[in-house]
């Protein structure tokens, strides 16, 4: 994982693109960034941050933080670029909800998965068992 990530371009929906994906440690960004040079090269080095930070889940947080409070205040040319990329490209409000739907979801169902899987796994080892116990106590009738 000493890797430099690969950067991918796509034609991209409103949304969906410009992240780094620690997994594959890929940085996919959308083509149309292309044609915002300041944005790209912020977003792009954004992104390259991640990286250096994906062992830790703490510095990344700060990280992340710290370039929210830059996005939302800054003045600095390449961050003015950066709002006018992400205005144009914004998603609908019906589309931010179905997005955000998902996510709560897949967080949710993240969760009770935790709970669930090992309950189920710990019902079947003891039913599993019991009918183990059962089938020597009637071998033995």
């Amino acid at each position: 994982m000493d890797n430099e990530p690969e950067v991918y371009y796509i034609d991209n929906r409103p949304g969906a693109a410009n992240y780094y994906n620690p997994v594959t440690e890929a940085i996919i960004l959308d083509e149309k960034l292309k044609e915002y040079p300041l944005a790209h090269s912020h977003i792009l080095s954004h992104e390259f941050g991640h990286h250096e930070h994906r062992d830790n889940f703490l510095d990344n947080l700060w990280y992340e933080l710290k370039h929210d409070i830059e996005l939302a205040f800054s003045q600095k040319p390449a961050i003015q670029e950066v709002r006018e990329y992400d205005q144009a490209t914004e998603i609908s409000w019906e589309e931010k909800k179905i997005l955000l739907a998902g996510r709560l979801q897949n967080l949710l169902r993240m969760h009770w998965c935790l709970l669930i899987y090992p309950a189920g796994k710990a019902y079947r080892y003891l039913k599993q068992r019991s009918r183990g116990i059962q089938k020597n106590a009637e071998g033995g009738s």
